[in-house]
C-alpha cells in the first residue's frame, strides 16, 4: 500500500531484487507510474537517474554555468545525465556515435554541440568548444596545480 493508490496501480521505482518475476519493495522507493511512460521506460528510469545524480550531483557537484562533457550521450545513462545537467543549468557537449543518434540528442534534448564518437576528432572539438582548457574545468586544473605545489 503506497498511502491512498489503489491496488494493483502500476508503480516504478527501486528495490532490491527487482530483475526478478516478484520484489517485496518499500513505499518510500515507489511512485505511481505516469500515464505517459511505458512499462519499460519505468523499468529503467530509477537506475539511470539514480547513477546521473549520484554522479554529477554528489560526486561532480556539477553547477549552473559549467560545462559537461558527456561521451556516448545516447545511451540511458547520458539520456538521464543530459536532463539532470540541464535542470542544474551546465550545459553539455556530447558524443554519439551515429547520425540518427547525434540527430536525437540535437533534436529532442537540445543539445547543441554534439561531436561524433567514431573517431577522434572530437578530441580537438571539445578543445575548442572547452575555450582551449580541454576536458578539465578550472576547479580540476586548480586540482592539479595543488597536488604538484605538495
Amino acid at each position: 500500500h503506497l498511502g491512498g493508490e489503489r491496488a494493483g496501480q502500476a508503480v516504478f521505482g527501486l528495490a532490491t531484487g527487482s530483475l526478478g518475476s516478484h520484489v517485496i519493495a518499500s513505499n518510500m522507493t515507489l511512485v505511481p507510474t505516469p500515464p505517459n511512460i511505458s512499462h519499460e521506460q519505468a523499468a529503467t528510469a530509477p537506475t539511470v537517474f539514480v547513477t546521473a545524480d549520484m554522479v554529477l550531483n554528489k560526486e561532480a557537484n556539477l553547477q549552473k554555468g559549467e560545462r559537461l562533457f558527456l561521451p556516448a550521450a545516447a545511451g540511458g545513462v547520458g539520456i538521464a545525465s543530459i536532463q539532470v545537467a540541464k535542470a542544474i543549468g551546465a550545459s553539455v557537449i556530447a558524443t554519439a556515435g551515429g547520425p540518427s543518434k547525434r540527430s536525437l540528442l540535437r533534436g529532442q534534448y537540445g543539445i547543441q554541440n554534439v561531436l561524433s564518437s567514431r573517431d577522434l576528432t572530437f578530441v580537438d572539438d571539445v578543445v575548442v568548444l572547452n575555450g582551449d582548457k580541454g576536458y578539465f574545468d578550472e576547479r580540476e586544473a586548480e586540482d592539479e596545480e595543488n597536488k604538484k605545489d605538495n
